[in-house]
């Protein structure tokens, strides 16, 4: 199940444990390793976590930051994470999901 992989991926990458809201969108995209082009897939998911205190792995991540669904002007954001940010909170809107 897609999502139990965000979530396994969410606790490995930020010790953080968390219940997924809704699937968002996808992205198909490719990527090169040495001469290979490699296919991939992005699956991307609204997930809700109660407690905040981030645990980074290190040989993953050095740092990380906290944006609020409605921060879509924020300079770190590119226009696909934009895009993610814009439709989880239209999904939401009105609601205590975010």
């Amino acid at each position: 199940d897609p999502s139990d992989a965000c979530l396994r991926e969410l606790f490995e990458e930020t010790g953080l444990h968390g219940k997924v809201l809704d699937f968002i969108n996808y992205k198909y995209y490719v990527s090169h390793r040495g001469d290979v082009d490699l296919g991939n897939v992005q699956l991307n998911f609204l997930v809700h976590v109660e407690d905040r205190d981030v645990k980074l792995d290190p040989m993953s991540h050095s740092e990380y930051r906290w944006i609020s669904l409605d921060a879509d002007d924020d300079d770190l954001l590119d226009d696909f994470t934009r895009n993610i940010m814009i439709s989880a909170r239209r999904q939401y809107e009105g609601t205590q999901a975010y």
